[in-house]
């Protein structure tokens, strides 16, 4: 079951991405953090009710609200880097690079005691290098991005999108570890979403940029991109609770090789040789780590 969560928040996430690489060019990362934010708490809030979540809260302990409130708050700047990332190069470069964040959970999770079998840890290895491979595209653009790459200089986003893999690594190791055993799969996100509205409209009104409504079209987009959040975090976190978290941080990860795909389907973007290469490592990874 935590398997099939971990693919399915794989793909929440991969099909936000797929909405979120116009979004972000239209109105900025900002504004687009801050709305992800405010409607995905919502929804999440919804969702807490539905499940019953809040009547656990006062038997909660402190250090398990102080755990979940530092998971959050990496979990927004987490985001906030990715989408700056996304807003300032190009998709095809940073995005496998964010998405390496897997292998950073993978060797958290093993130095805290995790253990995993040859078979396991030989499907962790393919589907890491797969979801990398996926998500690259040398379209010209993106070779003359790489062309820059010097001692001295990193094409833009480049720096950005590390600086996310490193984060979305040590927020997904804390949350299998430490948060949503402490919290539960649902109130990690209620806190997190929380702590990013309110994070979000202070950077806006430190750095005076605009924080307004977003367009209609816009602004329904964005709804989308919070739902499908949302519930891939909620289906993250339940997979974490079933499963290895070091399988379902890889699992997950792989929302680049989703975007793709759909870019695949829907844009008629081609899929290169590698690319391919790449998803049937994910497949092959898939089938090992599910034995």
């Amino acid at each position: 079951m935590g398997i099939l969560l971990g693919l399915l928040a794989a793909i929440g996430w991969g099909t936000g991405d797929f909405i979120t690489r116009g979004v972000t060019r239209q109105i900025g990362a900002l504004r687009t953090v801050i709305y992800v934010q405010l409607f995905g708490l919502i929804a999440v809030t919804l969702l807490a009710v539905v499940m019953g979540q809040f009547a656990r809260a006062a038997s909660i302990p402190l250090e398990g609200w102080l755990v979940g409130l530092i998971g959050g708050t990496i979990g927004v700047f987490a985001s906030f880097t990715l989408f700056n990332a996304f807003e300032h190069g190009v998709l095809m470069i940073v995005s496998p690079i964010a998405s390496s964040y897997g292998a950073i959970t993978v060797l958290l999770s093993l130095l805290s005691g995790e253990t995993l079998s040859a078979t396991r840890a030989l499907g962790v290895v393919l589907s890491i290098l797969g979801v990398i491979l996926a998500s690259i595209e040398l379209t010209p653009g993106a070779e003359r991005q790489i062309a820059t790459i010097n001692r001295y200089r990193l094409p833009p986003g480049v720096a950005l999108a590390m600086g996310a893999a490193v984060l979305f690594g040590i927020n997904f190791w804390l949350l299998g570890f430490y948060v949503v055993p402490a919290l539960g799969p649902v109130l990690p996100v209620v806190v997190t979403r929380t702590i990013g509205v309110i994070v979000m409209f202070s950077i806006a009104l430190v750095t005076r940029k605009s924080a307004a409504t977003p367009a209609r079209r816009a602004g329904l987009l964005i709804v989308a991109i919070a739902l499908l959040d949302t519930l891939a975090f909620a289906a993250n976190n339940l997979g974490m609770e079933s499963e290895q978290v070091s399988i379902v941080a890889v699992l997950s990860s792989m929302f680049a090789a989703v975007t793709v795909l759909l870019a695949w389907i829907f844009l008629h973007e081609r899929i290169r040789w590698g690319q391919w290469l790449g998803l049937g490592l994910i497949l092959t990874g898939i089938l090992l780590v599910s034995v």
